[in-house]
């Protein structure tokens, strides 16, 4: 019986999690990263294309407000300290701001090719 992640898998083998989850994409999928410093002075990131699905982590210790093509309010989806976010949508830019204090996010966007 092949491992999880060991390919090619035969009948009757287990398809674990991880395998499932990693056939979710299409290998001509466009993939891309981004690093946000966030401050109390909205900022935004931009992709080279529109995404239809992005994945946020806030890993700062600041709560933080995250809109998307458009400015970021405190009125926008709220970010905890170590939460994700993840949205399936068409965006073209991630834009975050908080209250006060800072705090970083990571972002990936994954899109057609």
């Amino acid at each position: 019986m092949a491992l999880e992640s060991e390919f090619p898998k035969a009948d009757g083998d287990v398809y674990f999690g991880y395998d499932v989850n990693r056939v979710g994409f299409n290998i001509f999928d466009v993939f891309e990263q981004a690093t946000l410093s966030v401050t109390s002075t909205t900022g935004s990131v931009s992709f080279s294309q529109e995404m239809d699905t992005v994945l946020i982590k806030n890993i700062g210790s600041t709560l933080c407000y995250v809109n998307f093509d458009a400015a970021a309010t405190t009125s926008s989806w709220d970010l905890s300290p170590n939460d994700t976010l993840a949205v399936d949508t068409n965006v073209t830019a991630v834009h975050a701001i908080t209250a006060s204090g800072t705090t970083t996010l990571r972002i990936i966007g994954q899109g057609k090719s």
